[in-house]
């Protein structure tokens, strides 16, 4: 067997080699997980405006679908959001105002309410999730005055802010949260719901007025992973 003396590089091309190594390491590369988002809601409710010349008392069912998808940012995650579909919109609104009784339905207003996915918040071990429903104008009957339907919210959006929703959870948790596993599962999908209900008198231009309403909530949270 004819030995050959091991061929020696120059010192330059060893070091350029050696640093090529560290950047292109053998074997698949290793990607940054992601995860797709998901948010299914219902809301069912109702509302009264009594005035002293008037009285509307309503009727909703609400449903939409959120997706999105997350990545790392750090400690914490950043949020894209991909589409909102509307699935259901119905109200129906008895109107006993000055003109007389009739009733009014979401085909006599174009208003309808947005789902909001606002954020989500990596805090500890959990996943929180900000959402808020909002855009609708009651009553529906002829009226100087409007109001705004107390739609849902999730407990990191109803404070004071607004108008202290989470006081007037009366079943259930409006905190929409997800534990430590959350982002290690290949997928997870959770569900919340509550009650919610609030009556009071307000001040308006034509006197005042007595407002009430009430909803029952489901949200459904599904998360799966990527690699």
């Amino acid at each position: 067997m004819v030995r050959r003396k091991p061929v020696r590089l120059p010192g330059m091309l060893r070091t350029v080699l050696a640093a090529v190594a560290l950047l292109c390491p053998l074997g698949p590369a290793q990607r940054a997980p992601w995860w797709e988002a998901r948010l299914a809601l219902t809301v069912r409710g109702d509302y009264a405006v009594k005035a002293p010349q008037a009285s509307f008392v309503g009727e909703f069912t609400y449903g939409a679908r959120w997706a999105g998808t997350m990545e790392p940012d750090g400690p914490d995650v950043l949020l894209y959001h991909s589409r909102t579909d509307e699935e259901r919109w119905e109200v129906r609104e008895k109107d006993a105002g000055p003109g007389g009784t009739r009733v009014l339905t979401e085909k006599d207003t174009p208003a309808r309410p947005t789902l909001r996915v606002n954020y989500v918040l990596r805090l500890g071990h959990e996943l929180l999730f900000d959402i808020s429903v909002e855009g609708f104008k009651i009553p529906l009957g002829i009226w100087p005055d409007r109001f705004d339907l107390d739609l849902p919210c999730s407990k990191e959006h109803g404070g004071a802010a607004a108008g202290g929703y989470d006081d007037f959870v009366t079943r259930g948790t409006n905190r929409i949260a997800v534990g430590p596993d959350a982002l290690e599962r290949r997928s997870l999908e959770r569900s919340f719901s509550w009650d919610w209900k609030r009556e009071r008198w307000t001040a308006a231009g034509t006197g005042t007025v007595w407002l009430a309403g009430s909803h029952k909530v489901t949200a459904v949270v599904t998360i799966i992973r990527h690699n």
